[in-house]
């Protein structure tokens, strides 16, 4: 494994675990996400997210694939709570100087139940 797939998979560790200290480790200082249901800018806004996530989940089935400065993580997005559901999802995180400074999330919201992805839309707007 290279060095970006190792912290690629330290962040989606952390994530599950909510290490805020791994998190801060390898995020780029001016850090941004963007996925289909939210957009977080900074390192700060990242923990946040972490620490309100509205799931129970974890990922499976992991796989990173390297190009020059990107690591793609394809994963099953495992979801217990609020609602139990596998979602197929690809990130793709883009690094600069051995650190994540973008990353960009595919999934299919189909895979909500209505009522709480109309939730999640009222939240973020």
């Amino acid at each position: 494994m290279t060095i970006k797939q190792t912290i690629a998979k330290e962040l989606v560790d952390a994530w599950n675990t909510k290490n805020e200290a791994i998190i801060r480790a390898h995020l780029h200082h001016d850090f941004y996400f963007k996925g289909p249901m939210m957009e977080l800018n900074g390192v700060d806004g990242c923990i946040a997210s972490m620490d309100d996530c509205p799931f129970e989940c974890t990922s499976a089935n992991s796989e990173m694939i390297e190009q020059s400065d990107k690591v793609v993580h394809v994963f099953d997005w495992i979801v217990t709570s609020p609602f139990q559901e596998t979602i197929p999802a690809v990130e793709i995180l883009e690094f600069e100087d051995n650190k994540v400074k973008r990353s960009r999330l595919f999934f299919d919201t189909a895979k909500f139940p209505v009522e709480f992805a109309e939730q999640m839309k009222q939240q973020a707007a």
